[in-house]
């Protein structure tokens, strides 16, 4: 049987979400308003934004990498706002993208991690890699869970609201939620601390983002531009046309 292709499958839990996901009650002090698909449509397809497996394995990529801090808001931005343009616009497809949910975590001498916002930034964090190590295939298929996650950080709701998300990758909930409590969550985040704590130069604030290992520092609304100036392989992708000033 066929796989769906990238496009599909993202669209197909986009319209997940809105199922999943409405209007909660007014309370005295806020109106909870968890509307996770409002902010982004399916993507378009056409000509240009659908995945070509030839052209997707053919292609050099470009290595784009995101540290960042599962419960900033800057970095739940980012992630929810920003980097979801790739997926929109087909440059996806040459890229090379990991998400290190990290960030500014300490991780003391005696294996124990501490993190920036306490707790539960920590909880997230452990989640979101569990997602990323359980749900098979490309970026493609598990952003949907990080990306409702993330929206959930930047309208400022709590845990029991990113809880929810699991439901987005339902079919793979139990083994994430297994891997949050087995054991193998805390280890995905050593790897994650070893991998922060190796960058040169050093990150010093979030998200942290590099294009081919060199960070972009404050830029990060302009990220596409420096992934298309690093693309140098075959035609000009079509999503960096406009990007690139000769």
């Amino acid at each position: 049987m066929a796989s769906p292709s990238p496009t599909q499958f993202s669209a197909a839990l986009v319209l997940l979400c809105l199922l999943v996901f409405s209007f909660s009650t007014t309370t005295s002090s806020s109106k909870v308003a968890v509307a996770v698909a409002v902010a982004v449509a399916p993507p378009q397809v056409n000509e240009h934004t659908i995945s070509k497996s030839s052209v997707a394995a053919s292609v050099e990529k470009v290595s784009l990498t995101v540290y960042y801090s599962s419960e900033s808001v800057r970095s739940a931005n980012f992630i929810a706002y920003n980097l979801m343009k790739i997926l929109e616009n087909g440059l996806i497809d040459f890229v090379d993208l990991k998400l290190v949910p990290f960030g500014k975590s300490r991780l003391l001498k005696n294996g124990t991690i501490l993190c920036e916002r306490g707790s539960k930034e920590c909880e997230l964090n452990r989640l979101q890699a569990c997602a990323m190590n359980v749900i098979p295939g490309a970026y493609n298929y598990y952003y949907p869970f990080i990306y409702c996650t993330e929206v959930i950080v930047s309208e400022g709701k709590t845990t029991e609201d990113w809880l929810q998300c699991l439901e987005v990758g339902n079919q793979y909930k139990d083994s994430i939620y297994k891997c949050f409590t087995n054991g193998l969550g805390e280890k995905l985040q050593l790897h994650n601390a070893k991998v922060t704590a190796s960058l040169n130069p050093h990150l010093e604030f979030v998200p942290w983002v590099t294009v081919n290992d060199l960070p972009i520092r404050h830029d990060t609304r302009n990220f596409i531009r420096y992934v298309c100036k690093a693309y140098r392989r075959g035609a000009v992708p079509y999503a960096c046309r406009g990007e690139i000033r000769s």
